[in-house]
């Protein structure tokens, strides 16, 4: 794994998000090599998230849903879900990704 996704893994660990999963996709992708899924038991921690990756120095291009249950990251190619669990049950990303090589 390299240095960046464990920056960004150990970020959404200090945030204490829960059933965190990081896909590479490299090679089934052209736009994005890596997508993580993290979940937050409520807004409160969503915003957590999105400080301390923030404070990691994570260069990001565009964040979505800063203020609701799902916040997206676009970091280049590597994409960062942060969701309610409610949210990630409704949106099955995971399911997305079944084919993928599943790192964490």
């Amino acid at each position: 794994m390299n240095k960046e996704l464990e920056v960004i893994l150990k970020a959404l660990d200090d945030a204490k998000l829960f059933n965190i999963s990081l896909y590479d996709l490299g090679y089934v992708n052209p736009f994005y090599n890596y997508v993580f899924i993290a979940t937050a038991m409520n807004k409160r921690q969503l915003s957590a998230g999105l400080r301390l990756i923030d404070e990691a120095k994570i260069e990001y291009n565009h964040i979505e849903g800063r203020d609701s249950e799902w916040i997206l990251i676009d970091a280049g190619d590597i994409l960062i879900n942060i969701m309610t669990s409610e949210s990630r049950d409704l949106y099955n990303l995971d399911n997305l990704y079944l084919n993928a090589n599943k790192l964490v």
